[in-house]
C-alpha cells in the first residue's frame, strides 16, 4: 500500500486503526457498564491486537496533566501518516520535514540562515546576522465531531469501521491544511496570478514559485494542489511526466491533494521554514450531550444564542469528538508561494 509514493507498513495500518476503535468504544461505553474502554472494544469484536493497544492507550491518555494521547505516540503518528494523503501539513509531519519546536515558546532565530565558516587558528568566528526576530509557536486546535445513532456504532462492520476512520482523517486533514495556509499567508512573497492555463503559462508559474521558495540547499519542498488545480494538471495535453502530480510528484518533489486550498489554487511549501508540533489528540464521547446539528454552529460560551439542538440521550444518539492540538508557524519569509491557475474557458 502506498500514499502519494510513500510506503505504508502493516504496523502503520494497525496503529492507525486505534483512534477510530477508541472513538467507537468510548461512544458505546455506557452500553457495557463495568467493562471499561478496552472491554467495550472486546464486546464489539475488536481484534486482540487492537484491545491490547487500547489498554496501553487508555493508560497513557494524559499528556502533561492534559487529556489526550501524546502526539508522538504510535497511534497518533500512524493516524497522521494515513491522513497525509490529503494534507500537506500531515505529510510534512509524517516525513519529519518540518522544524520541530516547542509550543507556546518564543523562538529567537536569525533572519538569515546560520552558516559555518572556515577559520584560522586564533581567529574569531563570524556571526552572519545580529538582526534577530522572535516567533512564538502558537497552539491551535483542529476538531471533528461525529453524531449518529448508537445502533450504527454497535452494528458497524469492518467496512463501517473503515468508513469512520476515513471520516475522521478527512475532516482533520482539511481543517489542518486550512489552518496551515492561513498562518503561512504572510510569509509568502510570491503570488502567481494571471499566468493563463496553457502549458507555457504553467511552466512560468512553477518556475516563479520555485525561485521564490527554493532559496537554499536546506529547503524541503512540497506541492499542494486543490482538487480543481490537480484535475487540470493531470489532464493537460503534452504535460511532461515530471510535472504530472498524478503519481504524487511534481519535478521530483511530493505533490499532495488538499481540500484546504480554494479552487484552482496551488502552493509550494518549504517545510524547513516552518516550526511545527503535534502535542496531543483528545477523543471523547457522550450519549448525554445536546448538540447544535450545524456545520457552522452559532452558539458558544462567549455569546450564547437561542438555537435548535438535538439531545443524544433523547434520540439514543452518540456524539464523538476528536481534537488535535497542533502548532505551525513560519520561521522565515519565503516559507510558501501561492498560485492561482486561470480558470480555463472550457471548464
Amino acid at each position: 500500500m502506498t500514499i502519494q509514493n510513500r510506503p505504508v507498513s502493516t504496523e502503520i495500518v494497525a496503529s492507525g486503526a486505534l483512534l477510530p476503535w477508541l472513538a467507537r468504544s468510548k461512544a458505546l461505553l455506557s452500553q457495557y457498564p463495568g467493562r471499561g474502554v478496552a472491554g467495550t472494544a472486546e464486546a464489539l469484536g475488536a481484534p486482540l491486537e487492537i484491545i491490547e493497544r487500547i489498554k496501553a492507550a487508555v493508560a497513557a491518555e494524559t499528556v502533561a496533566g492534559q487529556p489526550g494521547l501524546a502526539g508522538s505516540s504510535t497511534a497518533v503518528t500512524a493516524f497522521v501518516a494515513q491522513a497525509a494523503e490529503t494534507s500537506v501539513l500531515f505529510r510534512m509531519l509524517a516525513d519529519s520535514s518540518v522544524t520541530a519546536a516547542p509550543m507556546q515558546t518564543w523562538l529567537a532565530t536569525s533572519v538569515m540562515a546560520a552558516t559555518a565558516t572556515e577559520i584560522d587558528e586564533g581567529k574569531p568566528i563570524p556571526l552572519q546576522a545580529l538582526n534577530m526576530r522572535r516567533d512564538k509557536l502558537e497552539a491551535f486546535k483542529v476538531a471533528a465531531l461525529i453524531a449518529t445513532t448508537a445502533e450504527l456504532w454497535t452494528a458497524t462492520s469492518g467496512e463501517g469501521q473503515a468508513f469512520i476512520s476515513h471520516l475522521l482523517r478527512a475532516a482533520a486533514a482539511e481543517a489542518a491544511d486550512r489552518a496551515l495556509f492561513q498562518r503561512l499567508t504572510n510569509s509568502g512573497t510570491f503570488e502567481a496570478t494571471d499566468y493563463g492555463s496553457d502549458l507555457d503559462a504553467i511552466r512560468q508559474m512553477i518556475e516563479g514559485m520555485l525561485s521564490a521558495v527554493h532559496t537554499g540547499a536546506f529547503s524541503r519542498l512540497y506541492w499542494a494542489l486543490s482538487p480543481k488545480a490537480w484535475n487540470w494538471l493531470v489532464t493537460m495535453p503534452n504535460l511532461p511526466d515530471s510535472m504530472n502530480p498524478f503519481d504524487g510528484m511534481i519535478l521530483g518533489r511530493p505533490a499532495v491533494l488538499s481540500d484546504g486550498l480554494d479552487p484552482w489554487r496551488m502552493a509550494l511549501v518549504n517545510a524547513r521554514a516552518i516550526g511545527s508540533n503535534l502535542e496531543r489528540v483528545e477523543i471523547a464521547a457522550s450519549g448525554q450531550a445536546t448538540i447544535q446539528m450545524l456545520d457552522n454552529p452559532t452558539n458558544d460560551t462567549v455569546t450564547p444564542t437561542a438555537t435548535n439542538a438535538v439531545s443524544m440521550f433523547q434520540t439514543n444518539g452518540r456524539a464523538v469528538r476528536m481534537i488535535l492540538h497542533l502548532a505551525a508557524q513560519p520561521l522565515r519569509e519565503n516559507a510558501i508561494a501561492f498560485a492561482t491557475i486561470t480558470e480555463p474557458t472550457s471548464i
